[in-house]
């Protein structure tokens, strides 16, 4: 799933954090290789989640940041 929803979306455009209640070993990083944002896995503590979900927010507006100031140079 990651791997087309990355065919249509970069990184920069669309975040996806994902959530499984299986091990997380192999399984959050294959899903990180394919270009998930985050892993989290249950359970977990709905702060954690929200944590992970600014820290996603605001990677992506660093990047835009970053885009925009090389666009003007």
């Amino acid at each position: 799933l990651i791997i087309k929803v990355r065919e249509r979306f970069r990184k920069k455009d669309l975040a996806i954090i994902g959530v499984s209640s299986y091990g997380s070993g192999p399984l959050s990083a294959k899903f990180l290789k394919h270009g998930a944002n985050d892993f989290l896995t249950k359970p977990f503590e709905d702060e954690e989640f929200k944590c992970r979900i600014n820290q996603t927010m605001e990677m992506l507006e660093i990047i835009a940041e970053v885009e925009e100031c090389r666009e003007e140079q």
